[in-house]
């Protein structure tokens, strides 16, 4: 009878072991999502700040560009705004557009 105690009691010590693996476990996926994030968040803003300075730079006479012509309709659009107020194209990069100086 006591040889049987002390088996269910070591199971249920198993158990608990187990679930505070799983804990663990769960825990370190958690704050590996949450570096992840933080990674994707912090490499968006670099890109967006890289962008951003793509998207005023100066001509060759260092007359600013303060336009840029819209790839899919050739309306021509102020810097500052970031898609086209003709069509509604939205450029992903620099690339993408053809700039205007006044």
């Amino acid at each position: 009878m006591l040889d049987l105690q002390v088996t269910e009691y070591q199971m249920k010590i198993q158990r608990v072991k187990d679930n505070i693996s799983l804990h663990a476990q769960d825990t370190q996926k958690l704050q590996d999502d949450i570096e992840d994030q933080k990674e994707e968040k912090s490499n968006k803003s670099v890109l967006l700040r890289e962008m951003s300075q793509q998207m005023s730079p100066t001509t060759g006479d260092s007359s600013p560009v303060e336009h840029w012509a819209c790839p899919r309709c050739s309306n021509i659009n102020e810097l500052a705004v970031r898609l086209c107020s003709e069509c509604g194209f939205v450029p992903q990069d620099i690339a993408s557009l053809i700039l205007v100086s006044d």
